[in-house]
């Protein structure tokens, strides 16, 4: 039981961390949308560096979490079908079915721990779910955002490359490519009129 009782109180603890680490998130994001529209390119890849170090962050959190989260099933001799893990609001119905199930049969100051875990990793969950709710609007805004841009740009450079039967000055990555040699005896220099 005290094993039970240590990995919920870190369990909650991660839950703790990874919403401070998606609040830090917040502002990040306002300026990557900023930035989206006012087209500043080193000011936006220096926003997308620290918005990619905070996602680090919270997936170590997250990967730390998942580790705990599989202990307590275990613990609570919960079935994870093929190894699946349960989303945090699966958890808090199977966790508060344990509580109705093992109250009786536990000792009363354990039971008390529990009834009090509970309620502090049902808040907890409220308050990680309700963020997770705003701030999924947000990353996927700014992903449709960053799609319908891409798409634009990729239209006109079509066009413009294929007026001009340019060859693409740059790779994937945004990276301008090495100029290639031209072949001298490929044109010629004399003006035809149509």
């Amino acid at each position: 039981m005290e094993e039970l009782m240590g990995l919920l109180f870190r369990f909650q603890e991660c839950l703790n961390a990874q919403m401070a680490i998606f609040e830090e998130l917040i502002p990040v994001l306002d300026k990557e949308e900023e930035l989206i529209t006012s087209f500043s390119l080193k000011t936006f890849e220096n926003v997308v560096f620290e918005k990619d170090t905070i996602v680090k962050r919270a997936q170590n959190v997250e990967n730390r979490r998942l580790v705990m989260l599989r202990r307590i099933l275990f613990l609570i001799s919960y079935d994870a079908r093929a190894g699946a893990i349960p989303s945090l609001r699966s958890f808090m119905v199977i966790f508060d079915s344990y509580i109705t199930n093992v109250k009786n049969l536990v000792q009363e100051s354990h039971a008390l721990q529990l009834f009090h875990f509970q309620r502090e990793l049902t808040s907890t969950s409220e308050s990680y779910l309700n963020l997770f709710e705003r701030l999924s609007p947000r990353i996927f805004r700014n992903q449709t955002v960053l799609q319908k841009a891409a798409r634009n740009m990729q239209r006109s450079l079509a066009v413009f490359q294929s007026e001009l039967n340019i060859p693409a000055n740059y790779d994937a990555h945004g990276k301008q490519n090495p100029r290639q040699k031209i072949n001298a005896k490929s044109f010629s220099s004399v003006r035809v009129r149509a």
